[in-house]
């Protein structure tokens, strides 16, 4: 926990930055041998590389797309040559450096985010993890300036050094139920207004390294019912001067982490795979406004935007 993190200044130039990052992936032969067999697939102006033909699984590498749209990840891609189809399980580093999209949907396939996939993502303003995750890489996103809110995934159990370094407009982070420990830096920069903590034992942290210059009388924690005792009686966690208890489990506020039915959303249609219908499926928005109930797997005409999935025992994020 007291690893000392050398922090590289931004470029003059995002679109230079893009391009050398680019030009050394070529260089480190990524595109090449990487892969098992080093096939690469672009979807959507998105690059990935196949990591198992075996396990028929893919690794994202590459954003080409400099649009600025929304952007949602597919679960699984599909070979134009050979018609293979493969889950999307990881992001490389620097994947999404400097890219110029207001958010990114991942998908519930994905099981680790590399060193600095998003760094530098000047137009980011929200992320959610699916639980899915169990690892990022430090730095994944630092010197993100519009992002707001962050959710981070219920399988993670460590958030990474100088994960959001110098987001200075990060307000509200839910860190997952299984994190035991906040490394050096990983708020540094940051002024929260609200951290929500699903974690039940108060994760091992450093106050003054982990949220430095953080206004812990300002920054509301909210922590499992029933947790409030012994987050107080920690020497860490005390310096929060609101401590309140949150129902995590209720409604909406728990997000399934074994993923059986695949929910994705694309053209503006929620997709919900794995099931021939009859199961309960149920829409909300962020705030918890149900839209839809029923039993139809796929379901279209709504607006633009995150909504929460219920399909059964599985709940997912979406963004249309």
């Amino acid at each position: 926990m007291n690893k000392s993190i050398c922090h590289s200044p931004l470029p003059t130039s995002r679109h230079t930055a893009k391009a050398l990052m680019a030009a050394t992936l070529v260089l480190a032969g990524i595109f090449n041998s990487n892969a098992a067999d080093g096939d690469m697939i672009t979807v959507d102006g998105v690059t990935y590389t196949v990591t198992s033909e075996t396990g028929k699984t893919a690794q994202l590498i590459w954003d080409n797309d400099a649009s600025g749209d929304d952007l949602v990840i597919p679960s699984h891609i599909t070979s134009a040559d050979t018609g293979n189809q493969y889950a999307v399980t990881s992001v490389y580093e620097q994947a999404f450096a400097y890219c110029e999209h207001r958010s990114v949907a991942l998908p519930g396939t994905l099981l680790e985010i590399g060193n600095e996939a998003f760094r530098g993502s000047f137009s980011l303003e929200q992320i959610v993890i699916p639980n899915s995750v169990e690892t990022i890489g430090e730095m994944a996103f630092a010197e993100c300036p519009e992002l707001t809110s962050a959710t981070l995934s219920d399988a993670m159990t460590a958030v990474a050094a100088s994960l959001f370094y110098n987001c200075a407009k990060l307000a509200s982070v839910t860190l997952g139920s299984s994190t035991t420990e906040i490394h050096d830096g990983a708020f540094s920069g940051c002024n929260l207004a609200e951290l929500y903590c699903k974690a039940t034992t108060p994760p091992q942290v450093n106050m003054a390294s982990a949220f430095p210059a953080q206004d812990f009388e300002k920054c509301l924690l909210y922590v499992p019912t029933g947790c409030k005792a012994a987050y107080e009686a920690d020497n860490e966690w005390d310096k929060f001067s609101t401590i309140t208890e949150h129902e995590f489990t209720s409604g909406i506020a728990s997000i399934a982490g074994a993923v059986k039915i695949s929910v994705t959303a694309a053209n503006g249609t929620i997709m919900i795979d794995g099931t021939d219908g009859g199961i309960a499926i149920e829409v909300y928005t962020i705030s918890g406004q149900c839209l839809y109930n029923g039993t139809c797997t796929a379901i279209c005409g709504l607006p633009a935007g995150i909504y929460i999935v219920k399909a059964g025992n599985t709940t997912t994020k979406v963004m249309l």
